[in-house]
């Protein structure tokens, strides 16, 4: 099962390596060791609020950023692109279309 503390470590990883930093360079910013930062990113350290707002300004990003899922954003996001597509194409159908593509869509859909 994967854990808030993998999770955490994780995103610290992806953080760290878009920065070009290795554990040891952002060990020594945040005046901790390599060994730490590398159990943080492995979900073995329980990291403190006050060491993760360290490690947040060694990487030059809000705390925040490191609970935030990016893939589930890019997902959404891409979602709403598509939904956007077949919005716009549903407006640009006239009263008669429209109701035969509702038609269409209940016949295809309904079995879900």
């Amino acid at each position: 099962m994967v854990t808030a503390l993998d999770k955490l470590g994780k995103r610290i990883r992806e953080i760290r390596k878009a920065r070009g930093l290795s554990q040891e360079a952002l060990g020594e910013k945040c005046s901790f060791s390599f060994s730490y930062i590398g159990g943080i990113e492995r979900g073995e350290n329980n990291v403190s609020i006050k060491n993760l707002e360290k490690i947040a300004n060694a990487l030059n990003v809000e705390l925040y950023e490191f609970f935030v899922d990016h893939k589930a954003e890019r997902q959404i996001s891409k979602k709403l692109d598509e939904f956007d597509d077949v919005l716009d194409l549903l407006l640009s159908l006239d009263s008669k279309e429209l109701k035969r593509a509702r038609t269409i869509l209940n016949e295809v859909f309904k079995s879900k």
